[in-house]
């Protein structure tokens, strides 16, 4: 009696997961060098699960209470909006994102600060497009890439690479990719 027990939650389990000095070791979007897949444009469904990493903490729990606690997302979407300016049509097999941090990999969590210290992490996104037709000139598709959540300012560079055509992206104003959120470059 009058002892406590501190609770910590990730989801979905993996039997990878390990727990060290409350740190958790965790992968988001992918692994360094592997692309997540997207089938067909504008579908979310592959960030579900494993991409898209959970996790939630309860402290100084009495030994014969119930912990409770908030499940919060570790990971954000940056979505990839591309409108096919050229004839014929396009056809989009892979995209990556580049930033100025690791955004993609493997990494420590601090399980009680939220705090990512990069362990084989990457600055590259990758996208694989599968089941995707063409995008009649003038079109808008949309394609949706996991990553540990960042902030851009006008200043840094966002290299897209769409197939084999890379471009920079200018931001206009700070552009926060939070967890659990979506923001559009």
């Amino acid at each position: 009696k009058g002892y406590t027990y501190d609770w910590y939650a990730f989801y979905p389990y993996t039997t990878g997961l390990t727990l060290i000095d409350n740190s958790a070791a965790i992968t988001i979007g992918a692994e360094t060098g592997s692309a997540q897949t997207q089938n067909g444009y504008g579908n979310k469904e592959h960030l579900a699960g494993s991409a898209m990493p959970l996790y939630g903490y309860a402290t100084g729990v009495e030994h014969d209470g119930t912990p409770v606690m908030a499940m919060k997302n570790l990971s954000t979407v940056i979505e990839v909006a591309v409108t096919d300016g050229v004839t014929p049509p396009l056809t989009i097999n892979e995209i990556s994102v580049t930033v100025g941090e690791d955004i993609i990999g493997s990494f420590a969590l601090d399980l009680t600060s939220g705090e990512f210290t990069s362990v084989s992490a990457s600055k590259t996104a990758k996208l694989s497009v599968s089941g995707a037709g063409e995008i009649a000139s003038g079109e808008t598709v949309s394609f949706y890439i996991a990553a540990k959540p960042f902030t851009a300012i006008p200043a840094d560079e966002i290299k897209v690479t769409i197939n084999d055509y890379e471009q920079t992206v200018k931001l206009s104003a700070v552009t926060e990719f939070k967890a659990g959120g979506t923001a559009v470059i």
